[in-house]
């Protein structure tokens, strides 16, 4: 394909679990892009960190023409360690912050045995996982989004060293968890950026009631808001070309 590519970078709910491919909000932007190519770069369980490495291992060597990050909040949470409740140490890409830089978390950092059981069963722990991710959703010093914000502002570097313009949307898992937090962050870095969750409608026939995945209707309101987003950054290839 030699037309502009857009990819779209995250987890499942932009790879579509629950419903036919052709009803995601990846397929229905293609529609809306004639002439464009829109790539779906969504696995499920996916954290940041995990996007980041799918951006320099399998977007940017086979060219972009526009990278957008989407991601729900629970993202935030799996960039901070290995360690997932009910999947025990899994081997995937996890990096700290040293002196302000990130670093790649290592087997020697890997917490002994007694320390990755109370991680993972104690109600204790989940209680303040909870509310430190809540806090990071709000407020910029909790670990939980400088980690990540670290996380995207490298992937936004990469994107810059390769001349793709790159944005970033975050979609709610339900309407009543938005990230006041993200606007004000990314508008620092000169990053565009959209909390879907602000003003998105509150109907229940959006979300699947178990494991709240967007339904085929909640995949095309998402659609509808993010080429909104996408247009009124002038993002769109088409818009780009024209200018």
């Amino acid at each position: 394909f030699d037309g502009p590519r857009v990819a779209l970078i995250g987890d499942s709910y932009s790879f579509g679990s629950g419903v036919e491919y052709r009803e995601t909000f990846v397929a229905r932007l293609d529609s809306r892009l004639p002439g464009s190519r829109t790539l779906n770069y969504g696995i499920g369980g996916f954290g940041i960190d995990q996007m980041w490495m799918t951006l320099r291992d399998r977007v940017i060597p086979y060219g972009a023409d526009l990278v957008v990050l989407v991601f729900i909040r629970n993202d935030l949470e799996r960039s901070l360690t290995s360690i997932r409740l009910g999947h025990g140490w899994l081997d995937k890409p996890t990096f700290k912050l040293r002196n302000a830089e990130l670093v790649r978390v290592t087997a020697d950092d890997r917490p002994v045995a007694a320390i990755r059981w109370v991680q993972q069963h104690s109600r204790l722990v989940e209680r303040y996982r909870r509310a430190r991710n809540s806090l990071g959703r709000r407020f910029a010093w909790v670990s939980t989004w400088r980690l990540n914000r670290a996380l995207i502002e490298a992937m936004n570097e990469d994107c810059r060293r390769a001349g793709i313009p790159f944005a970033v949307i975050h979609l709610p898992v339900n309407r009543r968890h938005p990230m006041p937090v993200l606007e004000p962050e990314m508008g620092k870095l000169g990053i565009p950026a959209l909390d879907m969750a602000v003003g998105f409608p509150s109907d229940e026939a959006l979300y699947y009631p178990l494991d709240h995945h967007f339904t085929s209707l909640g995949h095309r309101v998402a659609a509808e808001r993010i080429f909104d987003f996408l247009s009124r950054e002038e993002l769109l290839p088409d818009q780009k070309r024209g200018g």
